[in-house]
């Protein structure tokens, strides 16, 4: 249970490359944000953060999620 979110792109390509992109603080052990892509909306993807998070994790949250748009658009 928690908050559901969907980001429709485009094109499909582009959802990979945000996808991807969002994990890549986190390879490099900083903060990352984890999206996933649908498998029957090739063209968006989801972001589910918990009920939980604080304003500012959610502030932080979306500040990487535009982040990682700004780096493929």
């Amino acid at each position: 249970i928690g908050a559901f979110m969907a980001v429709e792109m485009e094109h499909a390509d582009l959802v990979s490359q945000v996808v991807t992109a969002g994990l890549q603080p986190a390879r490099q052990g900083e903060t990352g944000v984890l999206m996933f892509w649908f498998l029957s909306v090739p063209h968006a993807f989801r972001l589910a953060p918990p009920l939980t998070a604080t304003d500012q994790e959610m502030e932080d949250g979306l500040a990487l999620v535009l982040k990682a748009l700004d780096s493929v658009t």
